[in-house]
């Protein structure tokens, strides 16, 4: 395997793999008495991911850089552009708020995704990762569920977030 270790040295435990978990969401058309109801779920969805987002910078806040990246995550989630997009698209388009922002999301990581700077592409997935945070919210399942790790663990992935990273301060990783 090649990949880029997390930390310096040799760990000799059990593997945990963590595969990929990216969100499939529904794709449905609202009538038009659902817009409301809609629009009401996507701004709880907000509250609940940032909620959830604050708990693990605040475990996080002896890890400064870690727990600012979390703070930033936080802002997306409430970003005026984000937002103007899901709305537009539920009032506009009668899309279900899962639908909004899934296609919201990938408009934007696609942009970043394609952009001439490798800083700007590489952002793409923190745009990627916070709207997996607001799809669990509005499914109503704020955090990533990780695996157990019982005892000494290596954990392999395609790539940790830093709440993936925060989810494991506690555990001998």
């Amino acid at each position: 395997l090649q990949g880029i270790a997390g930390s310096p040295g040799v760990a000799i435990g059990k593997a945990v793999v963590l595969g990929s978990h990216h969100i499939v969401s529904p794709h449905r058309f609202i009538a038009g008495d659902e817009v409301d109801e809609e629009l009401a779920r996507y701004d709880e969805a907000v509250l609940r991911a940032q909620q959830s987002l604050r708990e693990m910078a605040h475990r996080m806040a002896e890890r400064r850089a870690e727990a600012s990246i979390l703070e930033a995550y936080v802002l997306m989630v409430g970003d005026d552009t984000l937002a103007d997009s899901v709305r537009s698209q539920i009032r506009g388009e009668h899309r279900c708020a899962e639908w909004a922002v899934a296609s919201a999301i990938e408009a934007i990581a696609d942009k970043l995704g394609s952009a001439g700077d490798a800083y700007l592409r590489e952002r793409s997935h923190d745009v990627q990762f916070v709207g997996e945070c607001l799809l669990k919210a509005l499914a109503e399942d704020g955090t990533r569920a990780m695996p157990s790790l019982e005892g000494a663990s290596i954990v392999v992935a395609h790539d940790l977030s830093p709440a993936d990273t925060a989810a494991m301060v506690d555990e001998p990783v």
